[in-house]
């Protein structure tokens, strides 16, 4: 009950400190520098996937033959920098020009497209195996999710496994957050630049 209150009545920065929060974000991260380092979320695509479901997700992405962010749900980066306000928007504004979210879309993608794929083959190999996960998930409709992967469809049910597998190493969503972090308020200042590194160290 806690971690629902949480998560539904969740309370974000304000005024001066969502202020001078973002304007920290740009000038710690506002740099090709950092854009550069979110090249290492690729590791997880080759931890998860192997090198070459990696590697074949990574043209797909780079091509844009593959899901977009809009299909999965998924905003830039993590979900500490999707508040909104005009110094959000400056945040935004700055890790695009320096190609951050560039770099970064493409290793969400990478890592959504990749597990399709493995997805799609464990369906084909095993798919009794893959029931008793898609149940657990699915419930009742597990059955159909089983369908759509064999036939490689990506339904509204597919792209929520897809969003999954990339939550599963990144903070993308309010629900990945730790309940001090929903209830914080102003306080959730003192997450900044932490959420990515919590995550980490719960994979």
């Amino acid at each position: 009950r806690d971690i629902l209150k949480a998560r539904f009545e969740q309370r974000g920065t304000s005024g001066v400190v969502s202020l001078y929060k973002n304007l920290a974000y740009i000038y710690t991260m506002g740099s090709p520098i950092a854009a550069i380092t979110q090249i290492q979320d690729l590791a997880f695509s080759l931890y998860r996937n192997g090198v070459y479901g990696t590697v074949i997700a990574l043209v797909k992405a780079a091509t844009g033959r593959t899901v977009t962010m809009q299909d999965l749900g998924l905003d830039l980066v993590g979900v500490e920098f999707t508040e909104s306000g005009l110094a959000s928007d400056w945040v935004r504004s700055v890790f695009t020009a320096i190609g951050l979210k560039h770099i970064d879309v493409m290793g969400k993608l990478t890592l959504a497209e990749a597990g399709f794929n493995r997805l799609v083959a464990e369906a084909k190999d095993n798919p009794t195996k893959m029931m008793v996960k898609l149940q657990t998930i699915f419930g009742a409709e597990a059955e159909g999710v089983l369908a759509d992967l064999q036939a490689g469809r990506t339904t509204d049910n597919v792209k929520y496994l897809l969003f999954s597998e990339v939550a599963d190493f990144q903070p993308v969503s309010l629900s990945d957050m730790p309940e001090g972090y929903q209830r914080a308020g102003n306080w959730r200042i003192l997450y900044m630049l932490k959420t990515y590194p919590l995550k980490l160290l719960d994979v």
